[in-house]
């Protein structure tokens, strides 16, 4: 007996020199959750930017100062509040050579033969480089070290690149396979595969942070796939012809997967199976979270954890908002999300709060029904969508306009369309005749835009403009100016009698009102047009360019002597390019 409590003793002691030992050296016992913090830059951060001429490319800093000239073929910032870039002056595509260069042109990080700014998907971030690290290689092989020039990962991969919509995750290649690593130098996902990319799931919340990972592996037999979780966790190995995961289901933390074998579709969730490969098709229903199964030309209907609604046994099968049409021997019956059969001549039923919900007939007619599926409209309409409070979008023949649920009209139907900004409950409104776009508040307030007008969404602020015209509006709508929303300007844009100018935050005029059109100050600038050129200013008014640029847009910036190329995606690149036209 005390033989075994010593024994025990002995083993308890030994796990917790482990478990100590494993601590200290960082040795990752259980899979965890990974996290990735990533630097973010906003507009505001940014210090420094391309500039281009006549093909070549240097750097300007945010006054519009010269700081590199234009010498290199490319260049890249990696991150655009660090004195660093990444610069070559190689012109084949294929083979560039990089290195890294500080703003007085010096190089850095001269310890490594090729230097490299890992580019990203420009839709995920306003800059389009991984903002932390760079791609190094030695001999034929890469590795990560930061800015500062730390390595992070050693140089013995083939190859690492960006993974689509997964900022802050790379795939490394290694002896022809892909694996998953962090921007810290976690491996998550061993290279033992073909191929990897991002499953595409996103929230307004997390954003992609929550995606996994689809595997790939190249067979005798073709292609196969498997998946891996947001940790690396590979849930199934690739035995599958096809998968794709479900990104419209609001689940943060489940993955639900459709999978195909040999022509047959089956439903994983994370790694448990909820429908064997036995269907022809699997359909997913964002509104009601509800699948349709398609099996020997019959439907029927499922949770995505495998309770079966409606058994499949239907020729047809539609989902209108929160009913379920389905049809058997020709005869249409409906149900909600709950399998109950219904009484209803309608097809769709969309509630869009507990009040109110929009309806659709047999006829394809538009409605707008209470909580007791009262019938609120009179006037027909072929087209209903919700706004806020009790206020709809419809449509009457080819115009739209407002209306509540009394049936009265709130704004006139007038307008070609309507469309919401964002997730704002403001609505842009344009009338087709001279494009006239307005804006519309939640109360239905219309507020007066500008003809053949765009439309530029900030984050505390909206920008209507045009060739000849500019307007400020704030998030509900009211019209404001500039200086409203960026007060450390020394001068503004103002307008009298059809003309541009200049004024200080007190209203004194700086540039008097003999231009087309002017911009707000960028810098220590701002652009002045006359008749179809643009020159610039600074903010004593002082001309720096005379009206040279002849720039078919009307929405550009001014740095410097430099304009704005307007456009790109990823960078943004100023340059004194004449153009032709």
């Amino acid at each position: 007996m005390k033989r075994s409590k010593k024994r025990l003793f002995v083993i308890l002691i030994i796990i917790a020199i482990v478990i100590g030992l494993a601590v200290f050296f960082g040795i990752k016992i259980f899979q965890s959750n990974i996290t990735v913090n990533l630097t973010k830059i906003e507009e505001k951060d940014i210090a420094y930017y391309k500039l281009k001429k006549e093909d070549k490319y240097g750097i300007i800093d945010k006054d519009g100062k010269v700081i590199i000239e234009p010498q290199y073929t490319d260049i890249a910032i990696p991150n655009p509040k660090i004195d660093l870039f990444i610069c070559t002056e190689s012109s084949d595509y294929n083979n560039k050579m990089w290195k890294a260069v500080d703003s007085n042109n010096t190089q850095k990080l001269s310890q490594f033969e090729d230097v490299e700014a890992i580019e990203i998907n420009p839709l995920t971030s306003i800059v389009p480089y991984e903002k932390d690290i760079l791609k190094y290689k030695e001999g034929n092989l890469y590795g990560l070290i930061n800015l500062e020039g730390k390595k992070i990962l050693p140089a013995e991969y083939e190859d690492i690149k960006n993974i689509d919509y997964k900022e802050g995750y790379l795939k490394v290649k290694k002896d022809g396979l892909y694996g998953v690593v962090t921007i810290d130098g976690k491996i998550i996902i061993k290279p033992n595969y073909f191929d990897i990319n991002a499953d595409g799931y996103y929230s307004n919340k997390t954003k992609y942070e929550n995606g996994g990972f689809i595997i790939q592996m190249r067979t005798d037999n073709g292609y196969k796939y498997g998946y891996a979780d947001k940790n690396g966790k590979v849930l199934f190995e690739c035995t599958y012809n096809e998968i794709y995961r479900i990104t419209e289901n609001e689940s943060e933390n489940d993955a639900y997967i459709v999978s195909s074998y040999n022509g047959k579709y089956g439903l994983i969730k994370n790694d448990k199976t909820i429908f064997e490969n036995e269907y022809d098709s699997i359909e997913y229903d964002s509104t009601t979270n509800l699948a349709i199964l398609t099996k020997l030309n019959k439907q029927g209907i499922s949770t995505l954890e495998g309770h079966l609604i409606l058994p499949i046994e239907y020729e047809a099968i539609d989902i209108g908002g929160d009913y379920i049409n389905a049809i058997k021997d020709n005869n249409r019956e409906v149900f909600n999300e709950k399998g109950e059969k219904l009484q209803t001549t309608f097809v769709s039923h969309q509630k869009v709060n507990n009040n109110y919900a929009i309806v659709i007939d047999e006829n394809n007619n538009y409605n707008i029904a209470d909580s007791s599926n009262n019938l609120l409209l009179k006037q027909g309409y072929v087209y209903i969508e919700y706004f806020t409070n009790d206020l709809f979008i419809v449509t009457q023949g080819n115009n739209s306009g407002l209306i509540n649920t009394n049936g009265n009209v709130v704004v006139p139907i007038q307008y070609s369309t309507l469309q919401r900004i964002g997730d704002k409950d403001l609505l842009q409104a344009v009338t087709a005749k001279n494009n006239k776009l307005d804006l519309i508040n939640e109360s239905g307030n219309i507020s007066e835009g500008i003809e053949n007008g765009a439309i530029e969404v900030q984050d505390n602020y909206i920008k209507l403009y045009s060739d000849k015209n500019v307007k400020y509006f704030d998030m509900s709508g009211n019209e404001k100016q500039y200086k409203d929303f960026v007060s450390n300007n020394s001068v503004y844009a103002a307008s009298k009698n059809g003309k541009w100018g200049l004024v200080d935050k007190n209203g004194n005029v700086v540039v008097d009102y003999t231009y087309d059109m002017v911009t707000e100050q960028n810098g220590e600038v701002a652009g002045v047009k006359k008749g179809d050129l643009w020159g610039i200013v600074d903010t004593s008014g002082k001309i720096i360019v005379n009206p040279t640029y002849n720039l078919n847009w009307n929405n550009t910036k001014f740095l410097g002597t430099y304009y704005e190329q307007n456009g790109q995606v990823g960078d943004k690149i100023y340059s004194s390019d004449i153009l032709q036209q």
